[in-house]
């Protein structure tokens, strides 16, 4: 594995942590375009599924894909706001470690709310 560099990506600039490691080698075609082949998407989709890719490329070349979820327009507040971000991943780490309440009757529930 080689070393890339030795930042954080933040604010919009590129910056690595992560090392990488030679997966294979793929030829563009006659229309320029590449195709990175099951091997490599299934390899992917083992850490997270995704549906697109952000490109990145170094002065010296390198060319970076970084997987990328699109959210919808209408769950983008969440995201935007930290506050709700924090509460958001709060709620998702108290429900997968199973601390949560059971409610039987729902519109009572939200009434004492």
């Amino acid at each position: 594995m080689t070393n890339i560099s030795d930042s954080i990506k933040s604010s919009g600039e590129l910056k690595l942590t992560d090392q990488f490691k030679f997966v294979a080698s793929r030829s563009i075609d006659n229309k320029y375009r590449l195709n990175l082949g099951q091997k490599i998407i299934k390899l992917l989709n083992e850490w997270y599924p995704f549906k697109s890719f952000d490109i990145y490329i170094s002065s010296n070349g390198y060319i970076l894909l970084q997987p990328m979820n699109v959210i919808p327009a209408n769950e983008q507040w969440i995201w935007s706001n930290p506050q709700v971000k924090a509460s958001f991943e709060r709620a998702l780490e108290d429900a997968r470690e199973e601390r949560t309440t059971r409610v039987e009757d729902l519109d009572n529930f939200l009434e004492t709310l």
